[in-house]
Formats: C-alpha cells, structure tokens, sequence
C-alpha cells in the first residue's frame, strides 16, 4: 500500500512538473508608436513582453520557422528566441478572433551545451549567444567573448561548425553578432570588431572556406542582426546607444550579389527609429514571407536583464 501510494505521488508531481513547464507564456502589452516614415514598411505594432518564465530576457537572436502551405498567421509558426544568458526558448504565437497577436506559448526551454556538453546556461563567458539560425533540422549558435559557431544537431552535444581559429583576434565582446544561411552559405557579420575605423569584419562560409568582406560603421550605429529574404536580400538590424541620445536602431538593406570579397558592401537604409517611436536596446529581427513581395518582420529588444529596460517586440510588413 506505501509502495503504491509513493508511486502515485510520484506520478501527480511529475504531472505538475511537467505541466509547469510547458503551459508559460510570454504575454504582449500593445505600447502605442508613432508612425514609421518608409514606404516600404506598414502596419507597424509594439508591444512590451513579460513571461511567467523568471528567466525570460536577453533576446539577442530570434529565427522563425515556417511550416510548409501554412499562411500567416497561424500558431504553427515556430519562434526560436535567443538569450545571451545561454539557453533558447521555442514558441509558437496566439492570435485573437480578429488574427492580432496576443501572447506566445512557450513550447520548450532549452539550455545551450558547450563543446565539451557543459550546461551554458548562466555563464556569460562561455555563453553569450547572440546570434541563431536553423538548417535542415540544425540549430546553429554564434557566440561572443568566446567567440565561436557551434552546430547542434540531433540534441547531440554540439561541435564547431567554423574553426574557431578564425575569430581568435576579433574583440572579446564585440564578436559575431548578425548570422543567417543565404544560398547555402553561412555569413556573419560582427559588431564593433574593426578592419578599419570605418568598417567591421564580415564573413561568408561555405565547405571549410572562410572568405572575408567589409561592414561599414555609420555613426554610432552597430550591426546587431539579420534576416535572409528570399535567399537573395539581406536585411540588416543596427543599434545605437549614447548618454546623450539614448537607444536608437536602424534597419538596412543589401543583396547577396552585393558582396565581394575584401571589398566594402554598401547596404541602403529603410528606416530609423528615433523618439517618439518606443525604443529600447533592439537587438534581435526574424521574418515570414507572407506573400512573394511582402515579408513580415519582426524586432526584438534585449533588456539586459535591467529593470530599467524592457522586452520590445515590433510587428510590421515590409514590402519589397
């Protein structure tokens, strides 16, 4: 009788266990915005984002999985968020009767493991992730201060996608921070780690060949993230902060036909966001192809686990 009924209690704190997990949210409080001046770009929201997951905060990288003949919106949509306090979190979006996003519900939490299958979670040395992209099932991770690509593959401990003799002279916290699979090439863009005062270190890679190429400094602002479209246009999230200013962030545009190695790629603006637009430390952009000329993008902010900041999400279209 003991034996049966410590089995049972063992089964109903699992069960609650297990339903903790996986039924936290990351709820979304519309924050009014002014317009966006850019006509490529409409129907702009923001909305700030808490959780019931204590450890939800800096977003540094987001990726967004569309399911195949699935149209937006729909809550088959993956949404991997990337924290810099090394873990992931994979979400997927509700809607209301009128299809506006309301809250995502987190589906998994996943702890980054290091090279040698530590637990990365926590330790900023080691796991200050601020970049992710997925392909063919791998989930691919870049990491600052250590500065390295690593490949997860079938929840296997991961191994280095890239030698990380290649980064060994980029700047300690100013390494890879903008990542994205484009023609079956890996680029990599890094933030302040510099070539030249103007320009800062940027890298496609394909079959174990690293080639190199320039990204020019504008003021202030720093790359931070980016987003493929289409396989053939590169969007390009920066940031900017100063006592003076405060936070400020930009989105550019490229091709891939842009880039030439050793030579200076030459990415055209969309948009800057300034005040009186809600701004924070936007550090992370995903995006969904909506249609075959219009994209849904979206932005994130990284608060640094700063009570002072928050978590932003923009929501626009942007059309080609």
């Amino acid at each position: 009788m003991m034996k049966s009924l410590k089995l049972f209690c063992f089964f109903i704190i699992f069960f609650l266990h297990f339903t903790i997990s996986f039924s936290q949210t990351i709820t979304l409080k519309r924050v009014e915005a002014s317009k966006i001046k850019a006509k490529v770009l409409s129907e702009v929201k923001v909305y700030e984002m808490s959780s019931d997951f204590k450890k939800f905060g800096g977003i540094s990288g987001l990726k967004i999985i569309s399911p195949k003949s699935t149209p937006y919106p729909s809550a088959q949509f993956d949404f991997y968020f990337l924290s810099d306090d090394g873990f992931y979190l994979k979400a997927n979006p509700e809607f209301d009767k009128k299809n506006n996003l309301i809250s995502f519900k987190i589906k998994n939490i996943i702890p980054l493991k290091s090279e040698d299958n530590k637990t990365l979670m926590g330790d900023k040395t080691e796991g200050d992730a601020e970049a992710i992209d997925i392909k063919n099932g791998d989930i691919f991770i870049a990491f600052e201060r250590n500065h390295r690509v690593l490949r997860y593959a079938n929840e296997k401990k991961p191994d280095h996608f890239i030698n990380p003799e290649n980064f060994k002279n980029l700047i300690s916290n100013e390494g890879i921070e903008a990542m994205g699979f484009i023609k079956n090439q890996l680029i990599l863009i890094t933030e302040n780690s510099k070539a030249s005062p103007q320009t800062v270190k940027a890298y496609l890679y394909r079959n174990n060949v690293l080639t190199t190429f320039y990204y020019p400094l504008y003021k202030n602002y720093n790359p931070t993230d980016l987003t493929v479209l289409n396989d053939d246009e590169i969007l390009v999230l920066e940031r900017s902060y100063s006592p003076k200013f405060g936070n400020r962030a930009r989105i550019l545009t490229f091709q891939y036909s842009d880039i030439k190695e050793n030579e200076i790629v030459r990415p055209k603006q969309l948009v800057k966001l300034k005040p009186p637009f809600p701004l924070d430390n936007y550090e992370a952009i995903g995006s969904i192809q909506i249609t075959e000329q219009m994209y849904k993008l979206f932005i994130v902010s990284d608060n640094n686990y700063n009570p002072k900041q928050k978590n932003l999400l923009i929501e626009l279209n942007y059309k080609k």
